[in-house]
C-alpha cells in the first residue's frame, strides 16, 4: 500500500508550537479519509480568514501512531481513554502539555466548548520530516 498525504490545519495558538517544533500530537474528530501510521502531513495554518485565504505550510512530518481516544470528565475531573486505557492525573497532564494546552482542565474545557462531550476522536502523533530517525 503506498503512502498517503494528509492536511491537518491548525489554528495560530496552536501553528505556533507546530512551527516551533514543540507540537508532535493532535487530537481530532473521525476523518473521512483515515490517517494511518507513515502516512505524510503536512502541517497548515491560514494567513488570513479560514477558508477565505491561502494556506501556509509549517513543516512536514510523518505519523509515528494514530489511537482512539475519547476525553470527557467524570465527577468534574478530566478523563480520558487512550487505546482502551484509562490514563491517571499524571499522563492526561502531559498529554494535554504536550497538546498545546496549559492543563488538562484547559483541555478538556476546550474540546467541551468545541466539540462537546464526551468527545470520541483520534490521538495523531507525528515526527518532523527534517529530524533524523534514530
Amino acid at each position: 500500500m503506498s503512502t498517503r498525504r494528509h492536511v491537518i490545519m491548525f489554528k495560530p495558538r496552536f501553528a505556533v508550537l507546530v512551527e516551533a517544533g514543540q507540537k508532535r500530537t493532535t487530537i481530532r474528530p473521525p476523518r473521512k479519509r483515515q490517517i494511518h501510521l507513515g502516512d505524510q502531513l503536512s502541517l497548515r495554518e491560514w494567513r488570513g480568514l479560514p477558508y477565505r485565504s491561502k494556506q501556509r505550510e509549517l513543516r512536514k512530518a510523518i505519523v509515528t501512531r494514530v489511537d482512539e481516544i475519547v476525553i470527557t470528565r467524570a465527577n468534574g475531573a478530566p478523563a480520558v481513554t487512550c487505546a482502551g486505557v484509562v490514563l491517571i492525573d499524571w499522563f492526561i497532564t502531559n498529554l494535554a502539555r504536550g497538546d498545546g494546552f496549559g492543563s488538562s482542565t484547559a483541555m478538556v474545557a476546550w474540546f467541551e466548548e468545541v466539540h462537546g462531550l464526551p468527545f470520541h476522536g483520534q490521538i495523531i502523533e507525528w515526527r518532523y520530516e527534517d529530524e533524523t530517525q534514530t
